[in-house]
């Protein structure tokens, strides 16, 4: 993929101690040695160019040649979308139709990665990432790919009219290949050049067994070079007197869509058309925030006075009151009332119908109240008849004791 351009190889094999020397000097925590690092892929350049056409996968036009490690990634980032490094390999599986247009080839890895540091250079090693990836194997033949599932291409590209021919595919974003799929890819011509590359460090012992993964080698880093600004467009070569035309081939089997050419240039502004019929409404909006109370209005007119409710429910009966004080007395009773009014006789007829019966009950109360004063008058009258009954006996005892005269013993009782 002329993102994509000839890989370049780095051999370092210098002494160990001048390793460690150059180590020690610059700081490196992190020493490549003895190790053979290529890149697959093109130089990283800084551009903002970068195309919106979503499902679009690309093969490198420079196969891997050796076997290795794919281990680690570069790409300049201008878009917080996400895309994917691939790792193809050709395939026997299937059968290729229409010459070698058509070349099947499975997927063995696939390692998605979105960035949010955007307009710079990233460095992703893949065991290093948030979510960990394995490293994976590589054989000759293989070929590195990059897959946009998104309209928005993260990877800037720049313009290469050079024609040149890579491995292209179009699929449906919502059902890209998978993992171990085989899909048969046409070879189009590509004029565009991305900025990506990827790196895979030369070991020749791997075996070539089913297995894809491989574990990351430790301490090893990205071999360090610059990051250019997007080169200008190349100019075309130089070419012969045109040869004679040959015969006229069979026409061949409809290609795949095709991805967008190069932006053309700003057209004129056309004459401004006609007004076009009313849209439809829209959906009604979120209910807003509630506003600042405003001050209190002027006071209206008074209302008519409503209609008279129903009469609520009874209430409970309330608790008993304190008795009140007891009332004077009142007026005396007529004796007279004192008889039975149930058996009246025919005098009693008489008194009755001109004595009104609280009088009569007045008078009878009365009545009962001077019998308990003369009762109690007549007790005190009693006693003092015993008193003076006792004392005369006891008079009367002691003259016959002692021959005196009681009339002094008396007086000096009375003056006590």
């Amino acid at each position: 993929m002329s993102f994509l351009s000839s890989g370049f190889s780095l051999r370092r094999k210098n002494c160990l101690f001048c390793v460690h020397l150059i180590a020690a000097i610059f700081g490196q925590t992190s020493i490549n040695a003895d190790v053979e690092i290529i890149r697959i892929g093109s130089e990283i350049f800084q551009s903002s160019s970068s195309l919106d056409f979503p499902g679009v996968m690309f093969l490198s036009d420079d196969a891997i040649s050796r076997s290795g490690i794919l281990f680690a990634f570069s790409a300049f980032i201008i878009r917080n979308s996400t895309f994917s490094i691939q790792l193809w390999r050709p395939s026997t599986t299937g059968t290729t139709s229409g010459g070698n247009a058509l070349k099947a080839f499975q997927l063995i890895a696939e390692i998605p990665f979105n960035s949010t540091d955007l307009f710079a250079r990233n460095d992703v090693y893949f065991n290093r990432m948030s979510r960990k990836q394995p490293c994976y194997k590589t054989r000759p033949g293989d070929r590195i790919g990059v897959a946009f599932a998104t309209d928005r291409w993260p990877v800037p590209y720049i313009f290469n009219p050079s024609t040149q021919q890579v491995y292209t595919l179009t699929f449906n974003a919502s059902n890209p290949p998978r993992v171990n799929d085989v899909v048969k890819i046409d070879q189009l011509i590509f004029p565009y050049k991305f900025s990506c590359a990827a790196w895979i460090v030369i070991d020749e012992s791997i075996v070539n067994d089913s297995t894809s993964e491989a574990v990351c080698p430790d301490n090893l880093t990205i071999p360090s070079f610059t990051t250019t600004s997007a080169p200008t467009t190349e100019t075309a070569r130089r070419t012969g007197a045109p040869g004679a035309t040959g015969a006229t081939g069979p026409t061949g089997e409809p290609g795949s869509q095709g991805i967008p050419g190069a932006p053309g240039p700003v057209g004129f502004t056309g004459q401004q058309g006609p007004m076009g019929p009313p849209g439809m409404t829209g959906v009604a909006g979120d209910v807003g925030y509630t506003g600042v109370v405003g001050p209190p209005g002027p006071m209206g007119d008074t209302g008519a006075t409503g209609a008279t409710g129903l009469p609520g429910d009874k209430g409970a009966t309330g608790a008993t009151g304190l008795m009140g004080p007891q009332g004077p007395p009142g007026p005396s009773a007529n004796v007279s009332d004192m008889t039975d009014r149930s058996q009246p006789n025919a005098s009693q007829q008489g008194t009755s119908a001109s004595v009104p019966w609280h009088r009569r009950q007045s008078m009878i109360i009365g009545v009962y109240i001077w019998l308990a004063i003369i009762s109690f008058l007549g007790l005190i009258v009693f006693i003092w008849t015993l008193v003076l009954c006792s004392i005369y006996c006891r008079l009367k005892t002691y003259r016959k004791a002692s021959g005196r005269d009681y009339s002094s013993y008396l007086n000096a009782y009375a003056t006590k």
